[in-house]
Formats: C-alpha cells, structure tokens, sequence
C-alpha cells in the first residue's frame, strides 16, 4: 500500500483530517459514505413512515443484508447472527437467558473488560453463583490451558473469556481453550468476546468452537455506535431461552427496535475496507505500523500484542493526576490513545491508514511529556501547568 493510496484513502475519512487519532479499539472513524449511508437510509425509512408495512419491508431487508454481511467477514451461516446494540448487551443476552441452578460456576478471565465484569457479577448475585477467575494476562498458551483444566469443575457452566484482550492486545488461545473445555466438560458454555478482534484481525469462526461469540461494528470495523452482533452456535439456537419475548418476528435474544438506518452505515463501513485493499495488504501494513510504533516507544512498549494494538508503561510511578495528565496532554496536541485504568498501562491502536507520521508525532510529544516530568519530579501540579501552556 502506497503513500499516495494511504492519504486517499484518509481523505475520505471526517476524524482523521486533523487529528492523529490512535483509539480505534475505543471507537472507529467512520468513512464519510458511511455517514452518508445512515443518512439516506433515514431519508427512506422517513419517507415511507417509520412504522409502516413498507418501512417494515425495508428494515428486514437492511438486518438479512446485514447479517449476510457480516456472515462473509466471519465465516458464518448468516441465521446464527443475532444483532445487537453493544458487545456488553450480547454478553448480557446469554448470560441472563441461561438455566442457572444455584452453585453453578463461571469462569471469566482476568483481562475481561470492566462492562463484562460487572454484567458477570450481577447475574452471580441474582442467581447464587461462583465466579472462578482465569489468570491469562501475560500468561503463554501452555500456562492458561492448564490454569483453565484446573479450575474445570462439575458445577462449571461457562467460560468468558475475550479473543484478542482490550488491556494490550493479547491473543488468547480462543479455540484451544474452546476445545478443552468441550473435551471435559460438552455441555459447558464458551461465550467469548471479541469486541477487539473484529476487524482488527481475520476471524474464522469456523475455527474458534466457540458456542456465542460477541462482537462489535462500531471498533476497528468503523461503523456506527450501537451496531453489534452475537454468534450462536447452532447446538445453541434451541436450547437458550430468551430473557424476553421477541417482537416482530425477531428470533431468541434479538428482540425490540433494530437500528435499522445505522445498519447501512455498518455495511457501508464493510464495503469501505473491501474496496480499499485486500485482506491481506491491509494486515500487512498494520504489522508494519506496530513495528514502527514499538521500535519508537523502544523499552516503553509492552512485549506482544496482536498487530494493530501497542500498549506502552510509563518509566517511573504515575500519581493518577499524571496518568490523566497524558492523555489530555496528547489530546490538547491533537493526538488520540487512551490510559487502560487500574493497569498502568496506555494503549495506541494503529489501523491500516494510520501513518508513520502520527507515530513520529505520539512519539515527539510522549518524550516531551516525560522530560516535563523527570525535570519537576517534585510537582506533578506544577510540571501539568506548564505542559498546559
């Protein structure tokens, strides 16, 4: 991929016109036909009456292209996707419709994002059950699995476990693990969250065994915020009962109002990439950026990582005024990244048209920022009013 096919291709891009935005595992930016999209599909859904039988007809056709849609991306039969607002609400979906008896376990590991955690705590509360954590971070594929055997019980229902973590982009061993637990334990439940894999890396569900696997189009997809899907295997499709009742025909766990206008933008997005370069080019010039990203940052950057997602440490202990002093420091300079809470870590996620520039420039203006420190290693305040200026 070329200089000149990059910058074409950012130009089409609204958020990236002026700013080093670095934060594509918070939210996308999404195309300008995208934007578009969503707003003729509006046009159309107004125009025939929002709740009309010919508004009816087009939301339905807008979810079967949808699902078709994103069944292409990965790998699966478009009538095991359900569609939903948000990773968080597919996660809550099945945990709630599931027979709980109390005593029952689950197992979540210990880089699961926090929306996730407190999902998992309120139906333990609700339903007497035992939470056994997982410890992956950091942890090679060997260590997790036999971690993950020893904690299997009679009482295990469900593993949650993410594909690629949020913390710093590590790649679990989703289908190992998967397979595992389905060796031991068949009837148990593998609900995976894949919030940071989606378009990020080439899923196959095919490959991973999972039974639900959650996912978003508002991340590295840059689609819309509240567009997201859940896959259900099919062993699971008739056995999970819903939580509440669907409407409109809706089939289990996807019930109420689709979004339906944000869908064309979610598509628009898919066909967005599709056209920009293959798969492959796209995957490449991400690994090239990460190395870029990691050799600038030298002893800063956290080992491993799927490409696309560089976490960094700081040298020395952050007081949180300092923590948050950085990205607002980054951000008053036009530079996006985001502080990963509780960890001490900080998180730069690169797409494939990010640049080398906006590494150089992260890059300048983090030594800066240090060097501000280390100068007035007394004053936090002090050092944080003349990074102001």
């Amino acid at each position: 991929m070329t200089a000149d096919e990059v910058q074409k291709i950012r130009s089409r891009i609204p958020a990236l016109s002026q700013r080093a935005y670095l934060n594509f595992g918070g939210a996308g930016t999404m195309p300008r036909s995208s934007l578009s999209a969503v707003a003729a599909a509006l046009e159309r859904q107004q125009a025939a009456g929002p709740f009309s039988a010919e508004s009816f007809l087009q939301g339905n056709a807008e979810l079967t292209e949808t699902k078709a849609a994103l069944a292409d991306l990965l790998r699966a039969n478009p009538d095991s996707l359900l569609l939903t607002e948000s990773v968080s609400a597919a996660c809550r979906a099945v945990l709630w419709a599931y027979d709980w008896k109390p005593g029952d376990e689950i197992i979540i590991t210990d880089c699961e994002n926090p929306s996730i955690v407190a999902v998992t705590m309120s139906v333990a509360r609700r339903f007497q059950l035992r939470i056994n954590e997982l410890r992956v971070c950091g942890r090679g594929e060997e260590t997790i699995l036999a971690s993950l055997e020893s904690l299997l019980t009679a009482r295990s229902r469900v593993l949650i476990a993410s594909h690629v973590s949020w913390i710093d982009g590590q790649l679990l061993p989703l289908s190992e693990m998967a397979r595992l637990i389905h060796a031991c334990e068949p009837d148990m439940v593998v609900l995976a969250d894949g919030a940071q894999a989606v378009g990020c890396i080439d899923v196959d569900l095919n490959l991973l065994d999972c039974d639900f696997y959650a996912f978003t189009g508002s991340k590295w997809v840059c689609g819309p915020e509240g567009c997201a899907g859940l896959y259900v295997a099919p062993h699971w499709q008739e056995r999970i009962q819903p939580g509440h009742s669907a409407t409109r025909g809706g089939p289990r766990l996807e019930a109420g109002t689709r979004p339906i206008a944000l869908l064309a933008g979610l598509r628009e997005s898919l066909r967005f990439h599709h056209l920009a370069a293959p798969l492959s080019e796209r995957a490449a010039r991400m690994a090239h950026l990460s190395r870029v990203a990691r050799a600038q940052l030298g002893e800063l950057a956290v080992s491993g990582g799927v490409d696309g997602i560089v976490a960094f440490r700081l040298p020395y202990d952050f007081e949180q005024a300092r923590a948050n002093g950085l990205v607002h420091f980054l951000e008053a300079r036009d530079v996006l990244i985001r502080e990963i809470p509780g960890r001490e870590l900080w998180r730069i996620c690169l797409h494939y048209f990010s640049t080398e520039d906006e590494i150089q420039q992260l890059s300048f203006l983090l030594s800066a920022f240090l060097e501000k420190f280390q100068n007035h290693s007394g004053s936090s305040e002090r050092a944080l009013q003349e990074l102001s200026h």
